[in-house]
């Protein structure tokens, strides 16, 4: 082979060569040609599913806040049903008139001895006590950012003991366009997770006999949000007014200290006393007295609420499905000695007078005592997932009247125990004490009852684990240094809309349960001692658990 014909072929290798990488390098130019489109379309739709995981998350939170919000009014309508604002009877351009009027039936397994006598009470003997419980008018006013409300109650009461009116409600406020709220007037007070407590039931929780749930006061209180922080604070300057009816000092729809019905003179720490036989108007006026106090044998707390500060703080969150608010409360308040109190005792231990001797000796309460204070402190959790919803929460309470002046005597005094009065009743309590209550609701819309729109059915449980002991005052029969029991409460029910009435069903049981019997004066005492103070010598003071029944229809329109 010639060399020019090597030269030939090794020309020829190189040019197959050439092409063939050009070949190669235009495959490759073309793979990473699609290769980039690919890419493009990869980053289109990573894009596109980064707006649809961003648009479903905002769909998520804006469900979530949809849903708390339908659970919120759906739980504010049911579980505050007996308390909803007015219908629409009667529309006066920015007021709405509305009301409502209840009747309650009652039966327990106990004897009522201070309601079952001369009085038609709530008897165990004869299938139970109806009565026509409430009726009131409320009204609601919005005009740009003003705002106000008003509500005026009626209630019937037990034969003899007639019936009590008063003001529940009477506030002007204003709605600042960022969502704080300004309200001044006879305003709820801020304390504790909501209104009602933890409670769902009609008879609510034992924090509400101790004046920390369903309470309202004359004052102002600001409410407004943070973040997820809603904050209440508010300024009290005393109790709301007292209405009319039997009693002087307890003629209210909230428990707040009571003084003594007559403030200006002597009362009888045990009315009513044997008066002088010759002296008939003393006679009419230990019968007034006695009454005013609503038939309390004694009234031992001479001191009024003011100057009152509350704060309370929520923050709002969620887990999973779970909406959850968890949150503190506190308060502080002064208490005012007010009144005559009686500084020498009796002839008699219990407090009968001997025709022809001097009964007492009295002086002013302020001249004694010096001023008292009350504090109040809880934690509290609502959880709410789906249907279900648990509150829980635990209260610590002192009201402070162990002040009474070295050298200074007052018959009948226990700083240990004081005076609450609402619903025309007062009643002792213990002065300081720590109250657990826990309750469990589900909220159900029944699909195949057309005339039923929802019922809750509910469990509560509630004590006052109480800090007290007798001091040889009051409770005679017993020692010094006997130790108050304490008080519990267990409740089964439920609560049903049905258009516009609302009915609550409750099977109570109670242990020194103010609200739930009277065996051995429970009714006025439990919250208290919670031991029998009537001279047998008994100190198993309820003999277990007492159960009442009860059931409340509403019409509310």
């Amino acid at each position: 082979m010639s060399y020019k014909t090597l030269a030939y072929c090794f020309l020829s290798l190189l040019l197959l060569g050439t092409v063939t990488k050009a070949d190669e390098l235009s495959a490759l130019r073309a793979a990473m040609a699609a290769l980039e489109a690919e890419n493009k379309t990869l980053k289109a739709q990573l894009d596109k599913s980064e707006e649809k995981l961003q648009k479903q998350s905002k769909n998520l939170a804006d469900f979530r806040k949809e849903q708390g919000e339908q659970r919120r009014v759906l739980r504010e309508y049911t579980g505050k049903g007996r308390d909803r604002g007015p219908g629409d009877l009667i529309e006066l351009g920015p007021v709405s008139i509305g009301g409502a009027l209840r009747a309650n039936y009652t039966v327990g397994d106990y004897d009522n001895t201070a309601l079952d006598g001369s009085i038609d009470g709530p008897t165990r003997d004869s299938g139970g006590t109806f009565t026509l419980d409430t009726f009131y008018v409320n009204a609601d006013f919005e005009h740009g950012n003003f705002i106000g409300s008003a509500e005026y109650r009626f209630y019937d009461q037990l034969d003899e003991l007639g019936g009590y009116h008063f003001l529940n409600e009477l506030w002007g406020g204003y709605r600042f366009n960022n969502g704080s709220e300004l309200k001044v007037g006879i305003v709820e007070v801020p304390f504790g997770s909501e209104r009602f407590g933890n409670a769902y039931g009609f008879l609510q929780s034992l924090d509400n006999v101790v004046g920390l749930s369903d309470d309202r006061d004359l004052g102002i209180v600001y409410s407004f949000a943070v973040g997820d922080f809603d904050i209440d604070l508010g300024y009290f300057y005393g109790e709301e007014p007292n209405g009319s009816g039997q009693s002087a000092n307890s003629t209210r729809g909230s428990y707040d200290v009571a003084s003594p019905a007559d403030r200006s003179s002597v009362y009888t720490p045990f009315s009513p006393v044997f008066p002088y036989p010759e002296n008939p108007e003393n006679v009419q006026r230990e019968a007034d007295r006695f009454a005013a106090n609503n038939f309390l044998f004694g009234n031992f707390s001479p001191f009024q609420e003011r100057n009152q500060f509350n704060v309370r703080v929520k923050y709002n969150f969620y887990v999973g499905e779970t909406d959850n608010i968890i949150g503190a409360s506190f308060q502080y308040g002064e208490l005012e000695p007010v009144g005559s109190v009686i500084t020498d005792t009796f002839p008699d231990a219990f407090g009968f007078i001997d025709p022809g001797t001097v009964p007492v000796e009295t002086a002013r309460s302020s001249d004694i005592f010096d001023d008292g204070e009350m504090y109040a402190g809880s934690i509290f959790l609502r959880s709410t997932y789906r249907n279900w919803q648990l509150k829980a929460g635990i209260t610590k309470y002192h009201y402070d009247i162990d002040t009474l002046r070295d050298g200074e005597t007052f018959v009948g005094y226990n700083p240990d125990q004081i005076v609450v009065g609402a619903f025309d009743i007062p009643i002792f309590i213990a002065s300081e004490g720590t109250i657990p209550s826990v309750a469990l609701s589900y909220t159900h819309i029944p699909r195949n009852i057309d005339f039923i729109d929802w019922i809750v059915p509910y469990v509560e449980y509630s004590a006052i684990l109480k800090n007290g002991q007798t001091n040889g005052q009051y409770y005679f029969n017993l020692p010094a240094g006997t130790d108050f029991e304490d008080s519990e409460q267990f409740t089964l029910g439920a609560v049903m809309g049905m258009g516009d009435l609302v009915i609550y069903v409750d099977t109570v049981f109670g242990k020194g349960s103010p609200l739930i019997g009277n065996k051995n004066n429970q009714l006025t005492t439990g919250g208290a001692l919670n031991m029998d103070p009537d001279g047998t010598g008994s100190v198993d003071f309820d003999d277990g658990w007492q159960l009442r029944f009860n059931i409340n229809v509403g019409y509310y329109f």
